[in-house]
């Protein structure tokens, strides 16, 4: 078995594994108690809210447990646009978008809210700074923007757009949806100008369960759960322990390894595409865009993906035609359409992602198993 499709979800780290296994042997507890047991569930949580706030440079209030990247961006949309009732602002938004982004846009504009989606440029991937420069206001409450487009792995440039929505509004706040950036690619929060960033667990080595929304400085969120008011009031609930130390652990390691796990991907995937590349009429999505070496799109000519992915599954090759989310809908890809590709060759399309635990096989050897199939199919 060949698993290319680490974008979905990736395999427990061992260390996360052995970590869960400790945990569930050890006495029960709820970090709300105020005995003992639950005096060192509190702990084990804070000390994990500590490595996060150290690893991302934010204070300790800054991280928001939740179940994971979806809550995360909801919890950032809904809470700053939307607070006690009323409409708190317009939303700045993008059509690359995660559907937890774009159906979050949905229901705000559902409510009368305001949505103003920034045009793409087809080239580059990029969003179209000069259009988000008018469409940036007085009016406008929040951005949302991705750091690594979850089909095509293209970055945006999160630095330019920061500038301009706080030349334009220093008060609007800017979300980055940051699951697939996060711990594989370098960022400075604060730096940068991100006041909110979005993260899973499941994507990096922890499990599914546990996320979090990343605050570098103090903004007043409306809950979107109410309850015990855990999470300083932000996220009612009795936290995911587990889930939460496994997420807290896989990022530690992520982030000591990430130039030597960067390193092998890119290079991995290099050579595997230019394999492809000699034999067969393959294109790559946003080939001349700035991309994340951990996942891409290939377009094949004259074969469906999905008959292609098929047939892959079947030499227990395995990965996806875009985001798991968007697996099921029949609506063809945003992202693709936003890089002027047509309809057929969206069709065409297999994305690829990859995790260094994964790769475990040739790239030549795999590319040469892509080879055949499609040379059977053609």
């Amino acid at each position: 078995m060949l698993y290319l499709d680490s974008a979905a979800t990736t395999r427990p780290r061992p260390e996360v594994v052995e970590l869960v296994a400790e945990f569930l042997r050890s006495p029960a507890g709820n970090p709300s108690s105020v005995h003992p047991a639950g005096m060192l569930k509190r702990k084990q949580l804070q000390e994990a809210r500590e490595q996060l706030a150290l690893l991302l440079g934010v204070p300790l209030e800054g991280v928001t447990f939740t179940s994971g990247g979806t809550e995360s961006i909801n919890l950032a949309i809904k809470g700053v646009l939307f607070n006690r009732g009323k409409i708190k602002g317009q939303l700045v938004t993008s059509p690359l978008e995660h559907k937890a982004v774009t159906e979050t846009a949905s229901w705000f504009e559902s409510l009368g809210g305001k949505v103003e989606w920034v045009r793409i440029d087809p080239k580059t991937g990029q969003v179209d700074q000069n259009h988000l420069s008018e469409l940036v206001g007085p009016q406008t409450g929040l951005v949302s923007i991705q750091q690594v487009n979850s089909e095509t792995g293209i970055i945006q440039d999160l630095p330019g757009v920061a500038k301009i929505i706080k030349t334009k509004n220093p008060a609007c706040w800017f979300h980055v949806d940051g699951v697939q950036g996060f711990g594989k690619l370098p960022l400075a929060l604060r730096e940068t100008g991100i006041d909110l960033y979005s993260i899973s667990g499941h994507k990096i080595g922890g499990l599914t369960g546990a996320g979090a929304l990343i605050q570098t400085q103090r903004i007043a969120l409306e809950a979107q759960l109410s309850g015990g008011g855990q999470e300083g009031g932000r996220r009612a609930g009795t936290e995911n322990l587990v889930s939460i130390l496994a997420l807290a652990k896989a990022a530690q390691l992520t982030f000591s390894e990430r130039l030597a796990n960067g390193s092998q991907v890119e290079n991995w995937g290099r050579t595997f595409i230019a394999a492809l590349s000699n034999e067969l009429p393959v294109q790559l999505a946003g080939s001349d865009a700035v991309r994340s070496p951990y996942l891409f799109t290939l377009l094949f000519d004259k074969i469906l993906g999905e008959v292609l992915l098929h047939h892959l599954a079947q030499k227990g090759i395995y990965l996806s035609q875009g985001s798991a989310c968007q697996a099921r809908s029949k609506q063809l890809s945003p992202s693709l359409k936003a890089l002027g590709l047509k309809d057929e060759q969206i069709r065409s399309s297999l994305r690829i992602s990859l995790a260094p635990a994964e790769l475990t096989h040739s790239p030549i050897e795999v590319a040469q198993q892509f080879i055949e199939v499609i040379k059977k199919l053609g």
